[in-house]
């Protein structure tokens, strides 16, 4: 039979194709594949409601140090270094990135409105918000999935120096992480942590609360 409506999912490299993974995404369809190369990207990543992915070379063979040298900094862009706020769904996925040094309102590294995508491999550092949650900020029903996930150095000015949510209406999945050493330390009890290593302890099978041996804190080598 003839196919109708088929649409090739496309592969697009940064910087080979693209000078920047925000014109990449903006020219993307669903299903496509944004492959990063290691370097430090200014600015802020916006899906803009696309079920994409957007990878590092971590992804094409789990190499971990493509997760240190592939960094989405947010020193200039003054807002959160990535932003799901159109409905995305879990198939949007954002994976083998550092992200940092966002200064903003709310949801330093990652800030969810609506959306849902799928977070992992990521370290998730130094960030600011000036009002709540540090390194992810979660509103309108959104519910990412966050698997081994590293959140540490994030600061809120108001609640969860790590991660916050809007009045209970997000629910995270938190998987394989660790998140410690964020200032403020609690996270809301809505969300769903199973399998990691959380400051001060969380309700959760397999949830352990101890000093998880940093290469060197002092230096952002979380190994």
């Amino acid at each position: 039979e003839r196919l109708t409506g088929y649409v090739r999912q496309t592969l697009r490299r940064i910087p080979e194709d693209f000078d920047t993974i925000q014109v990449a995404i903006d020219i993307s369809a669903s299903g496509d594949t944004i492959l990063v190369a290691p370097g430090v990207y200014p600015g802020v990543v916006n899906f803009n409601g696309r079920d994409v992915v957007v990878a590092s070379h971590f992804i094409l063979n789990r190499d971990v140090t493509f997760i240190d040298s592939t960094i989405l900094d947010g020193t200039e862009g003054g807002r959160s270094v990535a932003l799901f706020r159109n409905s995305e769904s879990p198939d949007a996925l954002l994976t083998g990135f550092t992200l940092q040094n966002a200064n903003t309102g709310f949801g330093g590294g990652v800030y969810c409105n609506t959306g849902s995508p799928t977070l992992s491999h990521l370290i998730i550092k130094n960030n600011h918000s000036n009002r709540n949650g540090g390194g992810i900020y979660c509103t309108q029903g959104s519910s990412p999935i966050l698997d081994h996930i590293t959140m540490v150095g994030n600061t809120a000015e108001g609640i969860g120096g790590g991660i916050h949510c809007f009045n209970g209406q997000s629910i995270p999945t938190v998987i394989n992480s660790i998140i410690r050493s964020n200032i403020p330390a609690g996270m809301p009890d809505t969300i769903l942590v199973t399998c990691s290593n959380v400051e001060n302890g969380f309700p959760g099978e397999g949830n352990i609360d101890t000093d998880p041996f940093f290469v060197d804190f002092e230096n952002d080598d979380f190994h």
